[in-house]
């Protein structure tokens, strides 16, 4: 069916038939009959189950002109995931550790059960936007980071996003590649090389062809992580020097007591929470190469 002529809340449904947002609610059988199937005691059926996602994914659309976009499921539960834990990290101590331990605890779960999906991915994406937003928008305007300072942080962000982006890239160039050297891999649909391992986190798998990139990418996110984290805690924390312009926090008690410096106290944390955990990566990652380099 042709598309043009689209107001910017239609679009063509599956059904190649124009549809509006608006009706997102309206005539949607496999939910009626999931529901009915659930209310008699029944079992709902892999197919039934498979269509509703289908029709779900469908119509989760925002306006846009020329036709409504489709929003993915993934990107939209990332949204909802990483920024409302951090708003809820915000209250008070007890309820910074429950956010994220309850966070990481459902990534680790869904990672091990969903390895094929995009939602991963979206969850770094949201992750990189919102400690990005939060440091420039509310620690910067403290007026207590010097320019220098935020440049260092930026240039290092933006270098761990091009190797990761580049790591991407080389493994899609292998894509059509056959020889005795690769191998399928059925999760990011590409040819690799035999002992390269899929990583759900940036939708790729890292092997000989783009592991020192990849390592490059975790090194850098660390460095920018752990540096933000750093500016952010004397920002906001009464610090102390350890040599000459090096600061140390020393007392954050009072954090909570005013949102803006809770948020940035709470990215920060963030912030150290995961280069804690690509630290740990990164010398997994070693560990695994000099084993096999042994074998």
């Amino acid at each position: 069916m042709d598309s043009s002529g689209l107001c910017c809340c239609e679009y063509i449904d599956l059904n190649q038939g124009r549809n509006h947002i608006l009706a997102c609610c309206c005539n949607c059988e496999d939910l009626d009959e999931s529901v009915d199937k659930l209310l008699m005691g029944q079992t709902v059926s892999s197919s039934l189950r498979q269509n509703f996602l289908l029709t779900l994914e469908d119509r989760l659309r925002i306006p846009w002109p020329g036709g409504a976009r489709k929003i993915r499921p993934g990107l939209l539960l990332a949204l909802t995931l990483i920024p409302g834990s951090i708003l809820i990290a915000t209250i008070n101590a007890y309820w910074t550790f429950t956010a994220f331990t309850s966070l990481y605890l459902l990534l680790f779960y869904l990672s091990k059960s969903l390895q094929k999906a995009n939602f991963f991915v979206d969850c770094v994406i949201v992750t990189i936007i919102t400690i990005f937003l939060i440091f420039e928008y509310y620690v910067v305007p403290f007026l207590e980071i010097l320019i220098h300072e935020n440049v260092i942080f930026f240039l290092l962000y933006v270098a761990c996003i091009g190797c990761m982006l580049l790591a991407v890239k080389r493994s899609r160039q292998l894509k059509g590649r056959i020889d005795s050297s690769v191998r399928y891999c059925s999760m990011c649909e590409a040819t690799v090389p035999l002992k390269s391992r899929h990583f759900v986190w940036i939708g790729t798998c890292v092997g000989e062809h783009n592991r020192v990139v990849y390592l490059l990418s975790q090194l850098l996110g660390i460095l920018s992580l752990m540096y933000s984290a750093n500016l952010t805690l004397t920002t906001i924390c009464h610090p102390f020097r350890v040599y000459k312009t090096i600061l140390l926090p020393d007392d954050c008690s009072e954090v909570y007591v005013q949102f803006e410096f809770a948020l940035s106290f709470v990215n920060a944390v963030f912030s150290l929470s995961i280069s804690a955990l690509l630290l740990l990566n990164v010398l997994y990652e070693l560990l695994r190469t000099l084993v096999c380099k042994r074998r």
